[in-house]
């Protein structure tokens, strides 16, 4: 067996107690998290595009609203797999070339 130092990463939040006193403080914590990074979010509304959809109601527009989000949240690994995602469904919609 080695001796060397590793570095890992333990979540353990799941494992709490359930109790009113536990769920105020994750509820405190997740709103500090949230807070902390509301103004870099807010800033990066303004780098979005505005979107105007044909069809509104189609399938793929709560994806790409979503993706929307994540970008604003900063999730953009998250965002831009969604993008894909939501590309490639479009492409393979049988309709899309007839709508488009």
């Amino acid at each position: 067996m080695s001796d060397q130092m590793m570095e890992i990463y333990i979540d353990l939040l799941s494992n709490q107690p359930k109790t009113e006193q536990a769920k105020q403080q994750n509820s405190q914590m997740m709103r500090e998290r949230f807070e902390a990074r509301l103004p870099a979010a807010v800033d990066r509304i303004w780098q979005l595009p505005p979107i105007m959809l044909h069809n509104p109601e189609g399938e793929y527009v709560q994806l790409l609203l979503e993706s929307r989000e994540l970008f604003i949240a900063g999730f953009f690994y998250s965002c831009v797999a969604m993008c894909g995602i939501v590309g490639e469904r479009i492409i393979k919609e049988p309709n899309f070339s007839q709508s488009a």
